[in-house]
């Protein structure tokens, strides 16, 4: 405001409180309109009321511990300072409940690559009980989201969407993020867990390759913490997920207590053999021309002693880095476990839902970005506070 100084002292005070009351609308405009633009409403939580929807059973509001009632970051303060951890150093095989970040241990290779435990083993040694967050009782289903180190914002946005629908059903739902060694990033996933509780560090390096491994120790985990959960689920970060509508279906016994995985069940799928595509797999990895039946990664949900024969098998079973050709098919062959097809999830290709969609009968949602969480999440929810949902 320097142009102020030059004018008399009156004048100058009231043009300068001027100009802040018209700079604050300007501001206040352009943020409304960015909301309006991108569908997002953060300040209201609608929440379904018992008998809206027959498919998407009560869900009452529950302050996120990480965010207020408008979306924004609580207990900033919490988060260390550049080079301060919390106390407690990581254990060698085993999860140390008291280090900052919850740690699966693998061993490194010569070239950096993290290969198994013990034999290839990925059955790690886990303690009876792990202190996660406030979750003192045993889950009835165990949510696993694989993600990146780098994707922040996905992880962010599932926070903020479809992972706070487990609120109301904490002693149901377990969720938690896994994520892969990576220098650049270990320091900024290391502050979300301060923040948040609920990422999980494996011992591998984080790339492509070392998926299969990653996926595994997260189901390890699962069913070495949880002893009497009765299902696992694993999803993608780019994943939304109808937790009320799969929480619906698995206490009606969809899966019928089946030895089994279910989701989106891919047949006689093609080995890739070019080499320059992102699934090329060589005749030395898998000599065959089509993979055995198998679920599509991008969610699927399987019964406990499915998920504890799946980690079992893994340790005679030559490995494949596609995570679900080798999780859901190449060991699920050899363990005997059954697949079970369920038209609400996605496929690779499946077209994106609308929130209409989404409510009634849709599971999962693939391929999805942050944005588009929050618009699915505030679209769902708009047609449950309005009643619109009876048109879907």
């Amino acid at each position: 405001m320097a142009f102020c100084r030059g004018a008399k002292k009156p004048r100058r005070i009231i043009s300068c409180l001027t100009l802040l009351a018209l700079t604050l609308s300007l501001l206040k405009f352009v943020y409304e309109f960015w909301r309006a633009q991108n569908g997002i409403d953060l300040s209201s939580r609608p929440v379904a009321k018992p008998g809206l929807a027959p498919l998407m059973p009560h869900f009452a509001a529950v302050a996120d511990p990480g965010l207020d009632r408008s979306g924004r970051f609580l207990n900033r303060r919490t988060i260390p300072r550049e080079g301060e951890k919390s106390g407690g150093a990581h254990a060698d095989t085993k999860i140390n409940a008291y280090a900052p970040i919850g740690y699966i241990a693998g061993r490194r290779s010569e070239h950096g690559e993290s290969v198994a435990g013990t034999n290839s083993s990925l059955l790690l040694q886990f303690p009876s009980v792990l202190l996660l967050g406030n979750q003192q009782t045993e889950p009835f289903l165990v949510v696993l989201v694989v993600s990146k180190p780098e994707n922040t914002q996905l992880r962010l946005a599932i926070r903020r969407t479809w992972g706070r629908d487990l609120n109301a059903e904490r002693s149901e739902v377990v969720l938690r993020f896994f994520v892969g060694q990576d220098d650049s990033w270990d320091d900024i996933v290391e502050r979300e867990q301060a923040l948040h509780g609920d990422v999980m560090k494996t011992d591998f390096v984080d790339t492509y390759v070392n998926l299969s491994y990653k996926v595994l120790a997260s189901i390890s985990w699962a069913v070495g913490t949880f002893t009497t959960a009765a299902y696992v689920m694993k999803v993608d970060d780019d994943t939304y997920v109808n937790l009320p509508y799969l929480l619906h279906e698995l206490r009606h016994d969809v899966m019928k207590g089946q030895y089994g995985v279910m989701g989106a069940v891919c047949v006689n799928s093609t080995v890739v053999r070019h080499p320059g595509d992102k699934w090329f797999v060589s005749d030395l990895d898998y000599p065959g021309d089509t993979y055995p039946k198998y679920v599509f990664g991008g969610g699927y949900v399987m019964t406990r002693a499915a998920a504890k024969a799946l980690v079992a098998a893994s340790s005679s079973t030559d490995y494949l880095h596609l995570e679900d050709v080798y999780v859901t098919g190449v060991l699920a062959r050899r363990a005997g476990v059954r697949h079970l097809g369920h038209p609400g999830f996605s496929f690779w290709a499946s077209s994106r839902p609308t929130p209409c969609e989404m409510l009634r009968n849709r599971v999962t949602a693939v391929n999805l970005t942050s944005r588009q969480f929050l618009k699915m999440y505030s679209g769902i929810h708009l047609l449950l506070r309005t009643g619109n949902w009876t048109a879907c």
